[in-house]
């Protein structure tokens, strides 16, 4: 990631070109996207996950394939 100069110093850059606010990048941030079923959380998220070079982790897909494993923790969660 480079700083572009200039203002507030409030952007960014990738080297693929796209941008970001300041406060999107760093270590330790956490966001929850929450919403109904169907509502396009899993679409935004990859998007903003691709957009801000951020870690998409979808506990659905999680515990989709915990159970698929057949983990304690995924017999559980199917229970």
């Amino acid at each position: 990631v480079e700083q572009v100069p200039g203002g507030d110093g409030a952007v960014a850059t990738f080297s693929n070109g796209t941008e970001a606010p300041k406060w999107a990048l760093g270590k330790g941030r956490i966001f929850v996207v929450m919403g109904a079923p169907a509502s396009g959380k899993g679409t935004q998220c990859k998007m903003l996950a691709e957009k801000l070079g951020l870690v998409h982790l979808s506990t659905g897909d999680v515990f989709r394939d915990l159970v698929k494993r057949g983990t304690e923790l995924g017999v559980r969660a199917k229970e």
